[in-house]
C-alpha cells in the first residue's frame, strides 16, 4: 500500500446558506448565497423558491436564471393586495442544491427576510453579468425582467456590440419576460478579454437600460501547449485544458510529418493519459521508432471529436507550429546533472520527464561529506520537464556534494535504477576559504500553464512577495 505523510487542518466544509435578497422590481429579486454554488439542476427550479409570509401580497416564482457563481435572478408572478411589507423567502427542499464543495444547502439557513415595496418600478435595469457559454456563444444576463419587444433579435443586432473584432451573427433571448440573451459570435473566441456593450432596451416597466459595457474572458478552444517525446515510440501531447471523452481519442486525430519531408511517422495508438482518466489534458501517442535528433511536426486533424467541458472542439492551431525533436531513448530515467544555484535550492536534471506522482522528498539523499547530509528536502517539485527542484534548509558550509535519487519513475512507469547520482558544488551561507553565501540572483526555472487563465511561475529559490510580470504577445 502507498501511504502519504501525515497532515492536519482539514475541516469539513460548512453548509451554504442564503445571505441576501435584493428587490429589483415588484416582480423580480436577486437571491445571493454565501458561497459558490453548483448552478445546475435543482437550484434553478422555480418551485424551490417559495414566499410563505409576505403580508397581503402573494408571490410565485416562475423563472430562475444564474447571474454569477453565487447569485440567481428570480422572476415572480405577483398577486393579492399590494403593499409595503417584509417578505420571507424559503428555498426548499434543500436536497440537490449544493455548494461547489458538494455540501447541501443548510436546512436552517434556507430562509431569509427582505423588504417588499409596492412602489412602481422606476429604476433603470442593468446588465448583471456577461459570460461565455462556449467559444461561439456569449450570455448577457440582466438584473431584472426585460421587455422582449425592446430587444432586437434580427440583423444587424444593434442592441449589442462586442470588441475586439467580433461579429454578432444571432441573438436569442429567453422569456418573455427576458432575463438573458445569448449572442452567437464569429470568429471563434480565444482566451482573452472582450467587452460587450448593450444599449437601447427597456425593462418590463419601460425603464431604459443605460448604455453599458461589461468585460469578460472568452472561452477559447483547447489547444496543444506541449509535445514531449518520452522514448523512441511514445510522445506525450499536453492540451491547454482537459479534453474527452476517451472514446473520441484515436490515432486518426493526429499526423506526424517528417521535417524536412516528405514522409510521415506512423502513429499506432492514441489514448488519454494516465489510463482511466477522462477527461484529461494529456494524450499519449504510440508511434513507429523515431530517429533520435530527427525533426518532426505534429498536426491535429480536426474535427477530432474531442471537446472541453463546455463542448468546444479542439483547435487545429498549435502555437509554435508543432515542431519537436525525436527521441532514441528506450531506457529508464537517469540523473544527468545537479546544481545548487542558492543555499536553499538544489536542481536535479533527468534524462526525461518524471511522473509527478512518484516524486517524494525522501527520494533524495546526500553523501556523508556534503553539508546537506542527513537533511530531507522540505519540498521536491518538477519545475520543468525532467527538472526537479529541491528546497533545502540553508547550511553555513560550502562543499562538494553527491545526490542519490531513488523511487522516481518516468511517465511510462519505468523506475530509476542505475545512473542515479550526480555531483555538484553546494554554496553555503558563509565563506570558509571559498566563495560562499547566496550572492546569486534568483532565476525563473519554469513556467507552467495550469489552465487557460492561470500561469505558474517557478523560481530557482524562495523570493519575496511583489514584483512585476509582463506578457507578450
Amino acid at each position: 500500500n502507498l501511504c502519504s505523510s501525515s497532515f492536519s487542518g482539514y475541516t469539513v466544509p460548512a453548509a451554504p446558506t442564503l445571505s441576501a435578497v435584493n428587490l429589483q422590481s415588484t416582480t423580480s429579486i436577486l437571491v445571493t448565497y454565501n458561497e459558490d454554488m453548483t448552478m445546475t439542476g435543482n437550484i434553478l427550479l422555480p418551485a424551490r423558491y417559495t414566499f410563505p409570509s409576505c403580508g397581503t401580497v402573494t408571490l410565485t416564482a416562475n423563472s430562475v436564471t444564474p447571474v454569477n457563481a453565487r447569485t440567481v435572478l428570480v422572476t415572480m408572478t405577483q398577486g393579492g393586495a399590494i403593499q409595503n411589507t417584509p417578505c420571507t423567502l424559503t428555498v426548499t427542499p434543500v436536497g440537490g442544491i449544493t455548494g461547489t464543495s458538494g455540501v447541501a444547502l443548510s436546512s436552517t439557513g434556507n430562509t431569509i427576510t427582505f423588504n417588499y415595496s409596492s412602489a412602481a418600478d422606476s429604476t433603470p435595469p442593468q446588465v448583471a453579468s456577461v459570460a461565455p457559454v462556449d467559444t461561439n456563444t456569449i450570455r448577457v444576463t440582466f438584473n431584472e425582467p426585460m421587455s422582449a419587444g425592446s430587444i432586437s433579435t434580427s440583423a444587424p443586432f444593434s442592441d449589442f456590440s462586442i470588441s475586439p473584432s467580433t461579429t454578432i451573427t444571432g441573438v436569442t433571448c429567453n422569456g418573455p419576460p427576458v432575463t438573458y440573451c445569448d449572442l452567437d459570435v464569429s470568429p471563434d473566441q480565444t482566451t482573452q478579454a472582450y467587452n460587450v456593450t448593450a444599449t437601447g432596451m427597456t425593462d418590463v416597466a419601460g425603464n431604459a437600460l443605460a448604455t453599458s459595457t461589461t468585460s469578460y474572458t472568452g472561452d477559447g478552444r483547447p489547444y496543444i501547449v506541449a509535445i514531449t517525446p518520452l522514448d523512441s515510440t511514445h510522445i506525450l501531447v499536453q492540451w491547454s485544458e482537459p479534453i474527452g471523452n476517451a472514446a473520441s481519442v484515436g490515432p486518426a486525430d493526429y499526423t506526424i510529418n517528417l521535417n524536412p519531408g516528405p514522409g510521415t511517422l506512423n502513429i499506432t495508438g492514441a489514448s488519454l493519459y494516465p489510463a482511466g482518466t477522462d477527461p484529461s489534458a494529456f494524450v499519449m501517442l504510440t508511434t513507429a521508432a523515431q530517429t533520435g535528433g530527427g525533426g518532426y511536426t505534429l498536426v491535429v486533424n480536426n474535427p477530432t471529436g474531442s471537446t472541453d467541458s463546455t463542448g468546444n472542439e479542439t483547435s487545429a492551431t498549435i502555437p509554435g507550429g508543432g515542431g519537436f525533436t525525436g527521441s532514441s531513448s528506450s531506457s529508464a530515467p537517469t540523473v544527468t546533472s545537479a546544481s545548487s544555484p542558492a543555499s536553499t535550492t538544489v536542481l536535479v536534471n533527468f534524462s526525461e520527464p518524471i511522473d509527478n506522482a512518484s516524486i517524494d522528498t525522501t527520494d533524495f539523499a546526500f553523501d556523508a561529506a556534503c553539508p546537506l547530509n542527513g537533511i530531507v528536502p522540505t519540498t521536491a517539485a518538477q519545475v520543468s520537464s525532467g527538472v526537479i527542484q529541491l528546497t533545502m534548509p540553508a547550511q553555513a558550509a560550502d562543499g562538494s556534494c553527491t545526490v542519490t535519487v531513488t523511487g522516481v519513475r518516468d511517465l511510462l512507469e519505468n523506475n530509476i535504477v542505475g545512473s542515479n547520482t550526480a555531483t555538484f558544488n553546494y554554496l553555503g551561507t558563509t565563506t570558509t576559504g571559498a566563495p560562499g553565501g547566496d550572492t546569486t540572483k534568483p532565476t525563473i526555472t519554469g513556467v507552467v500553464a495550469i489552465s487557460n487563465t492561470e500561469i505558474q511561475v517557478i523560481f530557482s529559490e524562495p523570493v519575496a512577495n511583489g514584483g512585476t510580470y509582463t506578457f507578450s504577445p
